[in-house]
Order: C-alpha cells, then sequence, then structure tokens
C-alpha cells in the first residue's frame, strides 16, 4: 500500500494482524498468514491506525525493526523497540530510549544515543559507539569489539568483555560504570586517554 501516513487508518475485511514489524522503510503486518506491506514509511510514527472487521478502530504499535541477512542501514528514533539486525555488516544508528538492539552475526557499527538501551553486537569484530546516553549495557560477546565513548557518556555497563575488546575514551567520560567477566590488566585496552 502506498500513500499511507499519520492521518490513515487501515482497515481489515477479515484476519486480525498477528504481528508488525519495519525494515526502516516499509512497514510489514502480518495478517494471519499473509503480509500487508505499507511503502515508504520512514517518517511515521511507530502506531499506525487500524480498523478491523466490525468498525472498530485502534492503534496498532510497531515495536521490531528488523534487517535482512544482507548488510543494513537502521536508524530508528522511537522508544520501547527491539532491533534486530541479523546477519551483514550492518549500520544501525539509535537515538530512542528503552531499546534493545542485537547487531547479528558480522562486522556490525552500532551507534547509540538513546538512555536506557542495551546493546548486543553479536559474533563479528564489532564498533560499538556510545555518544550521551545515560543507563546503557553493552555485551560485549563473541569477536573482538570496540566500545568507544564521546559526548559526556554518563553511565553505562559492559558485560562479556574479553581479551581483544577495547574501550576507547574520545571524550569527557563520568560515572565509568562496571566491566564484568573478570577483567585484568591484560584484558583490557583502553586507547585516546589525553
Amino acid at each position: 500500500i502506498e500513500g499511507f501516513d499519520d492521518t490513515s487508518t487501515l482497515q481489515l475485511a477479515t484476519g486480525t494482524i498477528t504481528s508488525a514489524y519495519s525494515d526502516g522503510t516499509d512497514i510489514f503486518l502480518i495478517v494471519d498468514k499473509n503480509t500487508v506491506t505499507l511503502k515508504d514509511l520512514s517518517y511515521l510514527t511507530n502506531a499506525i491506525n487500524v480498523m478491523d472487521s466490525v468498525g472498530k478502530t485502534s492503534s496498532y504499535t510497531i515495536n521490531l525493526l528488523k534487517g535482512t541477512e544482507a548488510a543494513d542501514n537502521l536508524s530508528n528514533s522511537y522508544s520501547k523497540i527491539t532491533i534486530q539486525a541479523l546477519g551483514g555488516d550492518d549500520t544501525i544508528e539509535n537515538s530512542g530510549a528503552q531499546v534493545t538492539i542485537d547487531g547479528g552475526a558480522n562486522n556490525d557499527t552500532i551507534t547509540n544515543t538513546g538512555a536506557k538501551v542495551s546493546i548486543s553486537g553479536g559474533a563479528g569484530k564489532n564498533s560499538i559507539n556510545l555518544n550521551d546516553g545515560k543507563g546503557v549495557t553493552v555485551n560485549a560477546g563473541a569477536g573482538n569489539d570496540t566500545i568507544s565513548l564521546s559526548d559526556s557518556v554518563t553511565s553505562f555497563r559492559v558485560e562479556n568483555f574479553s581479551s581483544g575488546d577495547v574501550i576507547e575514551l574520545n571524550a569527557t567520560v563520568s560515572g565509568l560504570g562496571s566491566i564484568e567477566n573478570g577483567i585484568t590488566a591484560d584484558k583490557v585496552t583502553v586507547t585516546g586517554l589525553p
């Protein structure tokens, strides 16, 4: 469907929406076993108006931004959403709060400015950039990851930090938070100190 906007209402003749997700451009609604695609909705809020077969209108929230197994560019500004990039060397940008990001396999670049965000780069050599954002948790996971801290990051937590992972301090960092998993001097590389 093309031309859908914030004032539009999708009317279903039969069936119910069982799930919905976005790829950052289009929205895909799963109606029973069929898929309805709303084209080019990158500007739309994360809720759409839907009227069921008996005339009841409700707002349906899109809470999943989903990539593909190829390289994707995913950008999110919504709160309370999950981003699943899947495979490929993905570029993910998030400014929403209370977001869960899973980079999936391969070498991803993830940039976050949102608060209360959980980031898992997944397997691969990931670059995770924390620009602002309070209460961010990073799961370094498998692979050699670089976590860059810049622009007054106020609090963060790193889990599963291991040998080969790097934390770069590029600006004023306060409340350095905690790093879990038996961190010893030979497992931590910090660069960018004045």
